[in-house]
Parts: structure tokens; C-alpha cells; sequence
């Protein structure tokens, strides 16, 4: 029985309907949290086929209660991408290093040695010869920079590393020979893949024109490649930046381009440029568009093949979709059009993985800032309160941003309560300015 007949199964024992199960769930969260959440049938219905995998901790516990499991595993529910028990346990290199210079005799090296022992290693030479190794090696050092950035945010030493190794490879496309054209077009989508982290990690660091020269560098070396997928990477990191800027007419521009590269595209990426048209049209205010387009991206989600994803779509999830539709459809709700904004962030902040914290706290704002403009009471400034204690976490200058539009939000909301978590606000992002 596979895992998604295993949840299926235990509804029907219960002799439940989607509706009906999604109902007791509710109440029990309702009960636990004090708040309702919102689920619904369809919510069931993903998880019945797949699509939603490892819902919130809330929901885990109340689905097994409901069901009558001892374990998320009973129901078939599973995360995708964290499975403690396939771990091996931590090492602890800090303590191992330390443990070393202790037994080195702490305060033996002087200035002069050390200087000695840092000669040469700042520039490490170009490699003669490059193999499929050497392309593996460099996926794998973008992987966990990638994953350092959706953890922590692009305002850190990580995107130092990531502009000083986009350099190097740069290098090396000039000085190494490949042994095979094969293998010179593999390594130059690598390189793609970097310079559009660096480029990306400097939006998040308001850092606007090094990521417009990051991506283009990335764009043509990519169009060299001939690698569609990998200039569908870099274009979809120039359309955010688009949107982010407010830019919306700029973000419709490179998704046409990328429309040219869809043939050879996975599902998933056709979902997620669906989405950038859905947030391009959001920021320019055309409602019926954006709705269309974050259902057509909904429908290829569905039949995505995650298999057939690049490398570089690791990160593309229930959640992800979620957070992107629900900020696709942010600005029109603001604005009091009636669309799907709020139940979709609800559903990105429950099931963010804990290695995403930068989605989840972009979706949890803008939840807040939603709730406090629409629904303004305890549950908002509940809601908010979360959003301004996540956020003095993070290190991304987009975070700063969008917590900036909350502030706006409190203040226009009048109450004493409203006015002091704006204060908080403004201490949050008075703090990240002095760092």
C-alpha cells in the first residue's frame, strides 16, 4: 500500500468524507492553538494525492488523533525533504578543531608564522584539466550555499563566497581545458547555476545592480551552453527581482522569454514560470490574469514528475507553490479584491520546512500584513507579532522590506495594540541597519 492509500485507508475506517475529517482537524487545532485554521476538503484531497506530503506540526498531530495512528508514518505522511532518521549524526567540527589547537600548543604561532602558513591561500590556481568530477563537485558547493541561502537569507558571508567562486569558475572557462565539449557545456551550466545564486543572493541583499550583472554574466554563459533549462534558472531569478522592484511590465518581459524555453522544460518549471506571470500580473493590478495564471500553475504542479527536475528546482515544494501563489495574489487582496491570497500563505507558513526559513517568514509577513488590513483584532496581531520575532532571525533585506509594509499596515490600524507592534517594527529594522 503506498503512502498516500495508507491516508486514504484510515479516513475510510473512520468512515469520514474529506469534508467531514478536515472538520474535526479543525476543531482539534482550533482547541489546541486557539485559533481555526484554514482547511478545508481540498486540503484532504492533496494529501490523498500526493501533493501534500508533511503538513504542519498542528495538523500532523491532529490528523493522527482524528485517525487514530500512533505516527505521522501510519498515515503514509512523510517530509520529502528532511528525514531525520536517514541522518547520520552531527559532527561536531568546531569542537574537533578546537580540541586540535589545544593540542598544538595554544599561543605558540606567531604573526610572522601565520602570515607564513596564509601565503598563497587566497588565490587557489585554476585547475588544468576539468572532468565530470570536477562538475559533480561544483553542483554539490552550490547545493549547500543554496540551501545556506534559503536558511538564512543572502545578507551573509555565504554570498561573499558565492561572488568569489563565480569569479574562479569564470577563470576557468578562459585557462582549463575539458575533456570533453560534453563536459565543458556540463560545467558551464554549473557556473550558470552559480551566478544566478549570486545574483539572486545580492537581491535579497537590496544589493540591485551586482544581481543585474551576476545574472546576465550567468544568462550568457548559459545561451553558450545551449542549456534551456539553465537560462530558464536565470531568468526566473530576473523576474523576481522584476517583482520585487514593483517592476511588473519588466517581470512579464522575461517570463515571454522563458516561454520560448519551454519545450524542454520540466512540469514543475512550466509551474513555476505560471507563477511569475502570476506575480508580475499581481503587481500590475490585473486580477483576472493572475488568478489564471496561479490556477494554470496549480494544474501543472499537479502532474509534475520531480524526477525530471533540474538540480536547481530542489527547493520547489508544496510550500513553495503555496507561498508563491499566495504572494502572486498579496497585493490584489490588499487592495480588496476577493482572491485565494490568505488561505494559501496560511497553508506556505504550516508547511515550510525548517531548512526554508527565509519562505516561511516572507509568507508569515505577509500573512500578518494581510490579516491586520482585512481582519485586524487579537488573531492579527497574533500573526504579526510571530512575523516581527521570525524576522529578527533572518539576514535578507527583502525580509526588512516586506516587514516595512506591515509597520505601514499597524499604523493605519489605529488600535494601542496595533501602534505597539509597529514600534517593534521600527526597532527591528533600526537594529538590522546598525548591523
Amino acid at each position: 500500500m503506498s503512502r498516500t492509500e495508507k491516508f486514504a485507508a484510515a479516513r475510510a475506517a473512520k468512515r469520514l468524507t474529506g469534508g467531514q475529517l478536515a472538520e474535526l482537524v479543525a476543531e482539534r487545532v482550533l482547541e489546541r492553538t486557539k485559533k481555526r485554521p484554514s482547511i478545508d476538503a481540498d486540503y484532504v484531497s492533496r494529501i490523498e494525492r500526493g501533493l501534500i506530503t508533511w503538513p504542519g506540526r498542528d495538523y500532523r498531530e491532529a490528523f493522527q488523533a482524528v485517525l487514530g495512528a500512533k505516527s505521522a508514518a501510519e498515515i503514509g505522511l512523510y517530509s520529502r525533504r528532511s528525514r531525520a532518521a536517514d541522518r547520520p549524526p552531527p559532527v561536531d567540527v568546531d569542537g574537533q578543531l578546537l580540541a586540535l589547537a589545544g593540542a598544538a600548543t595554544i599561543g605558540a604561532l606567531g604573526g610572522g608564522a601565520l602570515a607564513a602558513l596564509a601565503n598563497g591561500l587566497a588565490s587557489p590556481p585554476t585547475p588544468a584539466r576539468i572532468g565530470h568530477i570536477d562538475v559533480d563537485d561544483l553542483h554539490r558547493v552550490i547545493d549547500g550555499m543554496e540551501r545556506a541561502d534559503h536558511a538564512a537569507g543572502g545578507r551573509t558571508v555565504v554570498r561573499s563566497l558565492a561572488l568569489g567562486q563565480l569569479a574562479w569558475t569564470q577563470e576557468t572557462l578562459r585557462t582549463a581545458s575539458f575533456r570533453s565539449a560534453g563536459i565543458r557545456q556540463a560545467w558551464m551550466a554549473a557556473v550558470a547555476r552559480l551566478g544566478r545564486l549570486a545574483g539572486f543572493m545580492s537581491v535579497d541583499a537590496r544589493d540591485h545592480e551586482t544581481a543585474r550583472r551576476c545574472f546576465l554574466i550567468a544568462l550568457q554563459i548559459a545561451t553558450e551552453a545551449e542549456n534551456w533549462p539553465s537560462r530558464l534558472n536565470v531568468l526566473s531569478g530576473m523576474a523576481r527581482q522584476a517583482v520585487h522592484l514593483g517592476g511588473g511590465a519588466s517581470a512579464l518581459q522575461v517570463t515571454t522569454l522563458a516561454r520560448a524555453g519551454e519545450a524542454s522544460a520540466s512540469t514543475t518549471t512550466r509551474a513555476m514560470i505560471r507563477v511569475l506571470e502570476a506575480r508580475a500580473y499581481g503587481v500590475l493590478g490585473r486580477t483576472a490574469e493572475a488568478v489564471s495564471a496561479v490556477r494554470q500553475a496549480d494544474d501543472l504542479y499537479e502532474q509534475r514528475r520531480p524526477d525530471e527536475d533540474p538540480p536547481w528546482l530542489w527547493f520547489y515544494d508544496d510550500a513553495q507553490l503555496m507561498g508563491d501563489t499566495g504572494h502572486a495574489l498579496f497585493p490584489l487582496a490588499l487592495s480588496g479584491a476577493k482572491v485565494d491570497a490568505v488561505r494559501r500563505l496560511r497553508i506556505a507558513v504550516d508547511m515550510h520546512d525548517v531548512a526554508d526559513t527565509r519562505g516561511r517568514v516572507f509568507s508569515l509577513i505577509k500573512l500578518a500584513t494581510l490579516e491586520v488590513r482585512l481582519e485586524p483584532g487579537a488573531a492579527a496581531y497574533a500573526t504579526a507579532q510571530d512575523a516581527i520575532t521570525a524576522v529578527a532571525g533572518l539576514r535578507s533585506g527583502r525580509a526588512l522590506d516586506y516587514l516595512n509594509d506591515l509597520g505601514r499596515v499597524l499604523r493605519r490600524a489605529g488600535t494601542d495594540e496595533a501602534q505597539a507592534l509597529a514600534s517593534q517594527v521600527s526597532s527591528t529594522l533600526k537594529a538590522a541597519r546598525r548591523d
